[in-house]
């Protein structure tokens, strides 16, 4: 009997808002693989990443089990794979390449690699699985099994000698109730369950009774399942809802469908059989509001438990709605959000903003409509363009090399438009700050009213109506003032090898302008007293240095006893480190920028330590892509200790301040990219909160301690101008001395340390 490893790319880990959010469902369409294969007399195994910490996890099954195939197959019912998001990517090559390594084919099933099926194949894929990949796989493993060519079943994509070779598509299956169920005992179900009790008090278990979505969206791609509409009989959904109340003891089910109960007359007979079975069981679903105004579908949903339903509202602006071929209007989503709040049904929207050709008023519009309707939930994106739609073909001239996000919560905004990125963050934070600032009026009104209970939860909720008052000011000022100040831009990923140039020129006079000025002393002295007070060489011997300049540090690391390898992306920088470097240094020093580390050996490191700004050069993208790699690296109960610039130095705002300088005053309130003049080049720089910074890094990292490092030491640069006035600066230093009391503190220096522990 042959031996299959199945497994999938979703780490939730790698996706900080969902981990954080901690609603995690077993891969379904990966188990319906492995129910098709079983069935087929296959020996089948799971190895699941949704909780793992690395790719790297699967290597025990990979020389346990021994498998005759590794197939990596994604499960197209979550609407986070459509994204393709490049942590999840990056996994999958990694894995690739572990199988190749033992010589196992490795046949891939997913959206990225229906939409990207060229990388898949060139980082190892035996073969790619376009589209429904079920019988496509059964086809493929008994041709490979055989000896035989697997090119032209329909299908398969796979690389050639004389160059990709992409077979006829397979036709769609149309009864679903010819699958087997999912083959459920091969999740670790108790780990899912243990997580939704602990985090929300029930357990949610994710089924399937559609497959595709007939609807023509022009932003919504349909890579898997594609442009048709199959269903599963009622009977057949009652079926397993049955099996899982009695195997799992679940308490609520989230029908994953693209769109549920679109066949006439479906949700009528599903509510019947609900009734007639007995059953009780909350679930939500995913809808259309034109849909659920006919044949009664609100009452039915009603009948058989349906909790919530969300809609893709989109937009309140008639105008971007038909931009959208969305085929709905303003007028049937009111209709059916109060249609569902009467059925005690909670009606939640999927907003999205930034479509080409949206206004400020199209913005006000869907604001207002969400404040008047008061939704129950929110989900706030930006227009992502996916291959295979129209809107993708729009704008794919704009696009830079930059396609995909690297989690969910990016928000980039990929293509030309009205304004920039950063003002879509603070618009996603103001929307949902302005919502529940408005279902907190609408709550106080409903307790003096009599509508609500007074109770704990009640209050809090009314206490919104206050609380969220001061964040919607803040960032609908910052939407004002990045609208008057911007052009339409496209987001960009800043350029590793134009910072390494600029640190290149500025390499031979660093030490003068930087590390031997008098605060640059006093602020280091700060940061080495914490290193040896609470990260000592003889628990953290083994160092990994980033961006480690001229290698002063390195040097002081390597005489304290500490093992030292030091990197830094400028060729320059590290030719001065060598030829500081004597007969009695063991420092080692390699030219490597911080996004490239994967040449490095896994769990090595006791600590990673980088110093003054250095990870300020990385954009978000990087630091979530750099907390994997890191956390790869470090032994269990490794640090990654870093000294970043905050958003709110007070020295360096009173000094622009008096200076009359408002733009060099609020550079560091940027949430985007802010151009920084090294040695004549100009490189972005952002800026990180301890907050933000722990967030980038928290599905590996836990544990932040942070300290101010120069609260009343002025930067480096200002060492001159407080220079004039005699004894300023020591009387500063030992003022800095204090400011380790309070981390609230950090934020407002130069900089802050940040002390992390791997997960």
């Amino acid at each position: 009997m042959k031996r299959i490893l199945l497994t999938h790319s979703y780490f939730l880990r790698f996706d900080p808002k969902q981990w954080e959010i901690m609603q995690p469902y077993a891969p379904l369409g990966t188990l319906y693989a492995a129910a098709v294969l079983r069935k087929a007399g296959y020996q089948v195994k799971l190895w699941d990443p949704m909780f793992a910490s690395s790719p790297e996890e699967i290597i025990p099954d990979l020389n346990e089990f021994n498998p005759d195939a590794l197939v990596i197959y994604d499960d197209g019912f979550n609407y986070l794979t459509k994204m393709c998001l490049t942590n999840m990517r990056e996994a999958a090559f990694t894995m690739c390449k572990f199988a190749n390594q033992k010589n196992i084919p490795v046949y891939v099933n997913s959206s990225d690699a229906t939409d990207h099926f060229e990388k898949y194949l060139n980082e190892g894929a035996t073969a790619v699985l376009k589209g429904e990949g079920e019988y496509t796989l059964l086809e493929v493993l008994s041709a490979g099994f055989s000896g035989k060519s697997i090119s032209e079943i329909p299908g398969v994509i796979t690389l050639q000698e004389s160059g990709v070779v992409k077979a006829p598509p397979r036709t769609v299956a149309t009864d679903l109730d010819e699958f087997p169920f999912p083959a459920w005992d091969l999740a670790d179900i108790a780990t899912y369950k243990s997580y939704w009790i602990k985090n929300h008090g029930y357990f949610s278990i994710n089924m399937s009774t559609t497959r595709g979505c007939p609807f023509k969206c022009n932003w919504c791609a349909k890579p898997i399942y594609g442009n048709r509409y199959n269903s599963r009989s009622p009977e057949n959904v009652v079926e397993e809802i049955n099996f899982l109340l009695k195997q799992f003891q679940i308490d609520h089910i989230w029908f994953c469908d693209d769109i549920f109960g679109l066949k006439p007359g479906w949700t009528r007979q599903f509510a019947d059989l609900i009734k007639k079975e007995g059953l009780k069981i909350k679930y939500k679903i995913q809808s259309r509001v034109d849909l659920l105004l006919q044949e009664n579908n609100i009452e039915a949903l009603a009948e058989s438990g349906c909790d919530t339903v969300w809609v893709g509202a989109e937009s309140g602006s008639q105008k971007i709605l038909d931009a959208m071929d969305k085929g709905t209007t303003v007028a049937q989503i009111e209709q059916a959000t109060i249609l569902l709040k009467k059925h005690n049904i909670k009606p939640a929207f999927f907003l999205q903003f930034g479509y080409p050709g949206e206004t400020d008023d199209d913005i006000k519009l869907t604001a207002k409509m969400v404040s008047k309707l008061l939704p129950y939930d929110i989900g706030i994106s930006v227009s992502y363009p996916l291959p295979g739609t129209k809107f993708y073909e729009n704008v794919k001239s704009q696009l830079s090399q930059k396609t995909n996000w690297t989690d969910s919560d990016e928000l980039a905004l990929m293509f030309s438009n009205t304004y920039p990125s950063e003002y879509y963050k603070h618009l996603h934070r103001y929307i949902h700050k302005n919502y529940r600032r408005h279902q907190g009026v609408d709550v106080l009104k409903n307790l003096f009213s009599g509508k609500e209970k007074w109770n704990p939860l009640n209050l809090k909720r009314a206490a919104w109506s206050v609380y969220h008052i001061p964040g919607e000011w803040k960032h609908k000022k910052e939407m004002t003032r990045i609208a008057q100040s911007s052009t339409p831009s496209i987001s960009t990923n800043g350029s590793v090898t134009q910072t390494a140039q600029a640190f290149d020129e500025m390499a031979s006079n660093y030490d003068s302008d930087f590390t031997f000025t008098e605060t640059g002393k006093m602020q280091r002295d700060r940061v080495r007293n914490y290193l040896i007070n609470e990260v000592p060489p003889n628990i953290y011997k083994s160092v990994l240095e980033i961006n480690c300049g001229t290698g002063h540090d390195a040097f002081w690391l390597d005489s304290m006893g500490y093992d030292v390898l030091a990197t830094d992306a400028s060729a320059k920088m590290i030719a001065i480190c060598q030829q500081k470097k004597t007969a009695q240094h063991r420092v080692e020093f390699m030219q490597t920028p911080f996004q490239e580390l994967q040449k490095l050996e896994t769990g090595k490191y006791d600590l990673i330590f980088s110093n003054f700004g250095g990870l300020n050069c990385a954009l978000p993208e990087d630091l979530k892509k750099m907390a994997v790699e890191f956390h790869r690296l470090l032994r269990p109960g490794g640090k990654l200790v870093a000294v970043i610039m905050g958003r709110k130095c007070i020295i360096e705002k009173g000094y622009f301040t008096f200076k009359n300088n408002s733009r060099q005053r609020n550079r560091r309130k940027s949430f985007h990219p802010v151009k920084a003049n090294v040695a004549g080049e100009m490189i972005d720089i952002w800026y990180y909160s301890p907050k933000e910074f722990a967030h980038y890094t928290s599905p590996f990292f836990e544990f932040p301690l942070h300290r101010p490092v120069g609260l009343f030491l002025p930067p480096s640069y200002l060492n001159k101008s407080f220079n004039k006035i005699p004894g300023l600066l020591p009387v500063l230093n030992q003022l800095e001395k204090l400011s380790t009391i309070h981390p609230g503190w950090s934020d407002y220096a130069d900089h802050y340390l940040i002390d992390l522990t791997k997960r």
